[in-house]
């Protein structure tokens, strides 16, 4: 080759990096994010969910679930999404109402655990956190039942002045996808 020996590691080192950007680009690009929309009483709203996940439309009454892969065990992670109940609308997302809320959602699952003979392990934090176009308020319980560990998150979002339920389930098995999984439910967009 004419060029210098001294830039030939150079050349060999930018060379690798342009295949190194190229393969993370292809790889994303095969990854992207497939989008989907759909109603919540008369509003429209859409998720982007990954390719390997799969949107339906009324399963079990649900405005949308997303499923995620299935797993060897067979379970898979889902996220729904649905339409507020009437006391939740009320005072969305001031101090005090998250501080109700949280109250209410720990007795409630504590009730339940107590009745189907469900161990809780523990409470996730809640997070408040603000949005482009609103707030969104996430509350989580992880719990054993039945031998197997399960997680559930449950987010109230609101999103130019319109509200959101959504919820996250999964086991043990599908906490590898809860990245992706809260990705989906970040994606939600009001229309």
């Amino acid at each position: 080759m004419g060029f210098c020996p001294f830039l030939r590691p150079f050349i060999s080192c930018l060379m690798s990096l342009k295949l190194f950007c190229f393969s993370v680009f292809i790889f994303s690009f095969q990854a992207t994010a497939s989008e989907k929309d759909f109603k919540i009483g008369g509003k429209n709203f859409s998720v982007s969910f990954p390719a390997t996940w799969d949107a339906k439309e009324g399963i079990v009454g649900l405005p949308l679930a997303v499923l995620g892969p299935m797993q060897k065990d067979r379970t898979r992670p889902v996220v729904s999404f649905t339409g507020p109940d009437k006391e939740t609308t009320k005072a969305f997302m001031d101090a005090e109402f998250v501080k109700a809320l949280r109250k209410k959602l720990t007795s409630t699952r504590q009730s339940w655990a107590k009745k189907h003979k469900v161990k809780i392990i523990d409470f996730l934090p809640s997070e408040l956190k603000k949005l482009p176009k609103g707030q969104r308020l996430s509350f989580g319980v992880r719990y054993d039942r039945e031998g197997k560990r399960k997680t559930e998150i449950s987010y109230y979002i609101t999103c130019n002045g319109m509200f959101v339920m959504s919820k996250l389930m999964m086991t043990a098995a599908n906490e590898g996808f809860l990245s992706e999984a809260e990705g989906i439910v970040e994606s939600l967009q009001c229309k």
